[in-house]
Formats: C-alpha cells, sequence, structure tokens
C-alpha cells in the first residue's frame, strides 16, 4: 500500500485543511492561556491594597507580556502563512506541528525568568555557601 505523495488542494478540501488550521489556533489559545497561571494575588485584598499586590507581581506580570508577545507574533505570522496556502501535504502538517509545539513550550521560559528575576541575587564577592554532609 503505498501514501499518496501529491499535496491536497485546498480547494475541495477545506474540511481538511481548516482542521489543521484549527488544531495550531488551538495550541496557540492554550499556550496563551496558561501564561496567567503564573499571575495571581490574594482575593481577600482591600481596594487600596491591589495596586500593592501587583507591583509585588511586577516580574511575573512582565514575563506575562513578553510572552504573551512573542506567542501573539508567532499566531500572526502563522495566520498570515496559512492565508495564502493553496496546497497541503504531510510535509506541511509535520511543520504545523513542529511551529504549535514551539510555541506551546513559550510559558516554561517565561516561568523560570520570572522567578530567576525575583531572587535576590548574590554579591560576586560572596562565594556561593555549601553543605556537607558528615
Amino acid at each position: 500500500m503505498s501514501r499518496e505523495r501529491t499535496a491536497k488542494q485546498r480547494e475541495g478540501n477545506e474540511i481538511e485543511f481548516s482542521r489543521i488550521v484549527a488544531f495550531s489556533d488551538g495550541v496557540f489559545s492554550i499556550a496563551i492561556t496558561l501564561l496567567v497561571l503564573n499571575l495571581g494575588i490574594a482575593k481577600d485584598l482591600a481596594s487600596g491594597e491591589v495596586a500593592e499586590a501587583l507591583w509585588g507581581q511586577r516580574e511575573n506580570l512582565l514575563a506575562y507580556a513578553l510572552s504573551f508577545a512573542v506567542i501573539g507574533r508567532y499566531w500572526l505570522v502563522h495566520h498570515r502563512f496559512f492565508s495564502d496556502v493553496t496546497a497541503f501535504d504531510g510535509k506541511l502538517i509535520r511543520s504545523t506541528s513542529s511551529t504549535s509545539a514551539g510555541s506551546s513550550s513559550s510559558p516554561s521560559p517565561a516561568r523560570s525568568s520570572a522567578s530567576t528575576a525575583a531572587r535576590p541575587r548574590r554579591s560576586s564577592s560572596t562565594p556561593p555557601t555549601s553543605r556537607v554532609s558528615s
């Protein structure tokens, strides 16, 4: 049994083509949604305490905004590319899957960047401490 190696035309295969686009749009949407998991303030704050709580989350907010912009840019390029596609094959599907995988990994670097930025910095003259077990 041989696999069909010719590209399918978008016209006449719109449902199959739309499934490829919908899959990647879903991955982009989930990746952007996951970004907000690092954000949070207590529910019982007085109105005057909200600004202070948000200021305490500034590193996470910056990481969120940056990651949102990066994933949004990936999606925009992806959207523009697919608006010009007239035929598709397995290579396009694999490429779309790879792009989706890359964009969905963006929340992890944002999370680690924010947590790294929030850690106190050690002076370069202070040696790292080590624990020795006896």
